[in-house]
């Protein structure tokens, strides 16, 4: 199944992302935020073969972890 990520800006709260987790668990968080974005950005995932590269930080006001 094809779609397209619809990217919008809300008028109210914040759209946090929070990566809890140091050492190898940190390691393991990177790579899960590596592969959302090869699975955001992959031909299977858009509908659009021109579409512009999405990444999680378009997606999150604010990205924290430890």
């Amino acid at each position: 199944m094809k779609c397209d990520v619809i990217l919008f800006h809300r008028e109210v709260g914040i759209r946090m992302l929070s990566l809890a987790g140091g050492g190898s668990r940190g390691l393991v968080l990177a790579m899960i935020v590596e592969e959302l974005e090869r699975i955001l950005n992959s031909d299977d995932f858009h509908s659009n073969q021109d579409h512009e590269p999405v990444f999680l930080s378009d997606l999150f006001d604010i990205i924290i972890g430890n």
